[in-house]
């Protein structure tokens, strides 16, 4: 029957202890997946900022230099003094810096075709050639000459590098969309993943709630039923049986040892009034029917009253050795 019971509370605590193991395991693929998601987003932000944010700055900045060189190679065409002309020059140059700048910015970041940077990375420095044209005639004072091809010659490639520059900026707005997108869907999807998981995490605990109250209960109803069939075994045994306490007695036999008696039961009969103080120190728990009818009581109360009353002329001797079977002397 012990090991019965010992073998069904093993079994519990084992159910017990999975329902638990089972929901921290859900809490942590909680938590890793909320990890995973806000990783993801930190991507999504870094890429949207890395190439359509950033490219289509560089973009529009370069191709803000670029007009603004073609507005400054015309003042070099309208320049009267050498200090206009250099002063155009200078501020053309500088502008041709910035686009090279930008360029390779966006070179570095471009997620798209590289070819299409190159053909207006190309068309850039095609130009270059277009403009020392103007700078020598200018220089030799052939200004109609140098006028008539930014005008029109330059004109002509300064508007054909603008409609590459649109293309690389219409790139980055498609690829900026196409982020956003993505980010709504992993947002949905995260979303719809995260609301099922809690589900089914409040659910798995409500489950492993109701497993729990179920066992304690059942452990309960075991446990009452075993009393009870003692109990019924207990009050019907046709013998005499008692229910006693020892421990205060037990404590009092090892405090006689520990200050040196070695004969305990030689000290005891040598010594009656302690070894009957002993006896009164025994607690009566209870007594079955058999026991009541055998001392002429109806009532366990009636009975522990009258309980001297039992004492044969032998019951010292009895209670002496049953007193020592409990330290095993």
């Amino acid at each position: 029957m012990n090991d019965f019971r010992s073998s069904q509370a093993k079994s519990s605590i084992q159910v017990i202890s999975l329902g638990f193991i089972f929901i921290i395991f859900l809490v942590v693929l909680f938590a890793f997946m909320a990890v995973q998601e806000n990783k993801k987003h930190a991507d999504l932000n870094d890429k949207m900022y890395k190439h359509p944010f950033s490219v289509s700055i560089a973009v529009l900045e370069a191709n803000g230099d670029i007009l603004a060189m073609h507005r400054y190679m015309k003042d070099v065409v309208l320049a009267s003094t050498k200090n206009e002309l250099d002063l155009a020059i200078s501020l053309v140059n500088q502008h041709e810096l910035e686009v090279y700048r930008h360029f390779e910015l966006i070179k570095d970041r471009f997620l798209g075709d590289k070819e299409k940077i190159n053909v207006a990375f190309t068309s850039f420095v095609e130009w270059k050639y277009i403009r020392d044209e103007v700078l020598v005639l200018k220089s030799n004072n052939h200004d109609k000459l140098a006028a008539s091809i930014t005008t029109g010659k330059g004109a002509d490639h300064v508007k054909k590098l603008n409609q590459n520059m649109r293309f690389l900026i219409n790139f980055a707005s498609n690829k900026a969309l196409e982020f956003k997108e993505s980010s709504i869907d992993s947002h949905h999807l995260s979303k719809t993943s995260f609301y099922s998981l809690l589900i089914f995490t409040i659910l798995s605990s409500i489950l492993t709630a109701f497993l729990v109250i179920f066992l304690v209960r059942k452990a309960d109803n075991s446990r009452n039923e075993s009393e009870e069939r003692f109990e019924a075994i207990f009050n019907n045994a046709e013998v005499s049986i008692w229910s006693e306490d020892f421990s205060i007695v037990v404590v009092a036999l090892e405090k006689l040892k520990q200050e040196g008696v070695k004969d305990l039961k030689t000290h005891l009969y040598e010594n009656m009034d302690l070894a009957w103080d002993l006896v009164a120190m025994v607690k009566v728990n209870s007594v079955n029917n058999a026991t009541l009818k055998l001392f002429g009581a109806t009532t366990q109360a009636e009975f522990i009253s009258k309980i001297d009353q039992t004492f044969g002329i032998d019951a010292i001797d009895v209670f002496i050795n049953e007193m020592l079977s409990l330290i095993h002397i």
